[in-house]
């Protein structure tokens, strides 16, 4: 009975359209099956289970996180009554519910799964884009300058450390997969998904600022930045990582017969 609860919440999420954001934020390599696609009998690997759980509770988190942090704008749209501010909080807030919403959904998915015996040991997902693709090539690579001991010396390492007990924290433990290969690659796309989103969150902080530079709000001013710089000191913790295992990731794809002119991007 309750199995078929969670059988009517995912198909409800899925009208509604948490289906359709979900495979626009995921790619195709990392995306559960649909509802009929497990009614079909569709088996996912245990590793797959276990790490959509732990991302699931994290994002979910996340995401509730965030959306309390504008708490106090709202207070200053209130005061300076902005039509435009609060326009812009509303598209992002509902960008954030839609976010929670999709990881209910891949929860949803991953309790069906399991109720219904399609977890098992010894599969594994296919591997994604070869690295050659663009998704680890031009930007999204390390540039010529970056290197370990640069972001260390900037305090990426320190801020490393805390972000990762606050995403185990979050999120009910380790993730168990980042050692094997396709766990280095998965990861290394996991950090180019999360620049993009940390980017965006930045650009529409700015946005958010608007509203405060007429009237000189100082302190709102002040509060949005601390927040864009958090965002910005995320998008450097995402090329952090990559510039990390970036030498270890292409060793353990050295097998491909093409050569891959890296240069200098995976220097330490």
């Amino acid at each position: 009975m309750l199995t078929r609860a969670w059988v009517g919440l995912a198909r409800f999420l899925e009208l509604i359209g948490c289906r359709a954001f979900y495979s626009f934020l995921a790619p195709i390599w990392h995306r559960l099956p649909s509802v009929a696609g497990l009614q079909d009998g569709i088996l996912i690997p245990i590793e797959g289970y276990r790490k959509g759980r732990r991302d699931a509770r994290y994002y979910a988190g996340a995401n509730g996180l965030r959306i309390l942090t504008y708490v106090p704008i709202c207070f200053g749209y209130q005061k300076y009554g902005s039509v435009f501010g609060w326009v812009a909080l509303a598209m992002l807030s509902a960008f954030h519910v839609a976010s929670i919403l999709t990881e209910l959904y891949k929860y949803a998915l991953l309790h069906i799964a399991k109720q219904w015996n399609l977890v098992r040991e010894g599969l594994h997902w296919p591997l994604g884009p070869d690295p050659e693709s663009p998704r680890t090539r031009g930007y999204f690579a390390p540039l010529r300058f970056e290197t370990k001991q640069g972001y260390v010396n900037i305090g990426m390492e320190w801020f490393r450390i805390r972000v990762v007990l606050f995403v185990d924290g979050l999120s009910g433990g380790p993730a168990q997969e980042r050692g094997s290969r396709k766990g280095l690659f998965n990861f290394t796309s996991d950090t180019i998904a999360a620049e993009k989103i940390h980017l965006i969150a930045a650009f529409l902080c700015l946005g958010l600022m608007i509203p405060f530079v007429p009237v000189r709000a100082t302190g709102y001013l002040w509060y949005i930045g601390c927040l864009l710089m958090l965002d910005l000191y995320l998008v450097m913790l995402q090329r952090y990582h990559r510039t990390r295992v970036w030498d270890a990731l292409r060793l353990e794809r050295g097998n491909d017969p093409k050569p891959r002119n890296h240069g200098p991007a995976g220097s330490k």
